[in-house]
């Protein structure tokens, strides 16, 4: 190579501008080019290649120095237990971290881990378990990128998904707030319509009545979480949206722009309900409290029986025979309990009045689900878990029955061999 001419941009020598050396018969081995190098990074260090987003946040892509060279990370096992770890590492606030995969232009380096997995507990990533790779095993446009919240936001003992309405005149209306690992932050109005108010109001447990933007219920001072959503009519969680966490270069977002629904009661006290399914005879138990729809709770194996779906297939309307209970079978989406540890004995009027506490832990899963038969059924002597073959021709052969709560019922024959 002769008369080489370089940028300083270029990643690989042969990229630069040059000559073939028979052009030239001056140039021998008398003018071979050298150069000093250093290691460009020390061992074990963190760090993003970052813009700056407001006073509140730093985020981009993260990279690891390992044997003096920068290089990346896979997003295979990333998520937000990891992206807390690095933003501890630099300094910033261990709250409000947010993981991100294939937001940012590749950066052509060198992939260090892959399959991270990290508690959220650790000092350093390096603490964490990982796998050492090179990038066959994984593509640089898979490189994992991250938010950090800098160490002025506020931390709030709030859940991950939660959603809360702040500035309004009541429970219904206000400022759109999303809690992120332990952080709330704001939701920008770009692209904000009916169907993410909706959204926004089921997860709530209410109804929609109208949207609001332009910070309508006030300016606030938090860190912007969400620049872009986009719900469908089905969606009952704003996290299960298209979002976008990061804003784009024509984004208008600031807290001027904040996002703002307001909500109507669709219950009356003390309705009770089943929701989730397709069907209205089985789904969440779902009991008005506050003029909210809010889920009772319950685990499989801790206090959720039978009594309690034939007290709430009654209180429907339905049989009290056949019914049956189980735990976590339909997701509870907006959060929000009223029961805990509940017990029936099966002949309350109303699960009111039914034993239970007011207070305790879920999650989205642990939500109690019943299940309904028609009000005709015929209640009959018999032992949970019982079979019995009814119509052959004889006592070896039949339709498969089961009883359950006082009642028989079939098999579905889907999968049966």
């Amino acid at each position: 190579m002769v008369s080489v001419r370089c940028s300083g941009s270029e990643t690989n020598l042969l990229d630069c501008y040059y000559r073939q050396p028979f052009q030239y018969s001056d140039c021998g081995h008398s003018y071979d080019a050298g150069l000093s190098c250093e290691a460009s990074c020390q061992n074990g260090t963190v760090r993003i290649v970052s813009e700056s987003d407001s006073y509140f946040r730093r985020y981009g892509r993260v990279e690891v120095c390992i044997s003096n060279e920068w290089g990346t990370i896979c997003n295979d096992y990333w998520n937000d237990m990891a992206a807390t770890v690095v933003c501890k590492m630099l300094g910033y606030s261990p709250y409000g971290a947010k993981a991100l995969s294939n937001t940012f232009t590749e950066g052509y380096l060198h992939m260090h881990f892959t399959k991270l997995n990290c508690s959220g507990s650790e000092e350093s990533i390096f603490n964490c378990s990982y796998n050492e790779l090179s990038n066959y095993y994984c593509s640089r446009y898979r490189d994992a990128s991250v938010i950090c919240q800098l160490n002025n936001v506020q931390y709030s003992n709030c859940t991950t998904g939660n959603i809360r309405l702040t500035g309004g005149s009541n429970q219904f209306e206000g400022r759109v707030e999303l809690c992120v690992n332990g952080v709330w932050g704001s939701v920008c109005d770009n692209s904000w319509d009916s169907t993410e108010a909706s959204t926004v109001c089921k997860q709530l447990g209410y109804e929609v009545s109208s949207y609001k933007t332009n910070s309508f219920f006030g300016v606030s001072t938090l860190p912007m979480h969400i620049y872009y959503s986009s719900c469908s009519s089905s969606s009952t969680n704003l996290l299960g949206c298209y979002l976008s966490w990061l804003p784009s270069y024509s984004s208008y977002c600031n807290n001027y722009h904040e996002a703002g629904v307001i909500c109507s009661s669709n219950c009356n006290n003390g309705q009770v309900r089943l929701y989730g399914s397709d069907s209205q005879r089985r789904g969440n138990v779902q009991v008005c409290i506050n003029n909210t729809w809010q889920a009772v709770c319950g685990r499989r194996n801790y206090g959720v029986d039978n009594n309690l779906a034939s007290v709430v297939c009654s209180e429907l309307g339905y049989s009290q025979y056949g019914a049956k209970s189980t735990a976590g079978l339909w997701y509870n989406y907006n959060n929000l309990y009223s029961f805990f540890n509940i017990h029936c004995y099966g002949n309350e009027s109303t699960i009111f009045d039914c034993q239970y506490g007011t207070s305790g832990y879920c999650n989205r899963y642990n939500a109690i689900g019943v299940v309904c038969s028609h009000s005709n059924i015929n209640p009959v002597n018999c032992t949970d878990g019982s079979i019995r073959l009814y119509g052959g021709s004889s006592a070896l052969d039949g339709i498969l029955h089961v009883c359950a709560n006082g009642a028989w019922g079939t098999v579905c024959s889907r999968s049966w061999l």
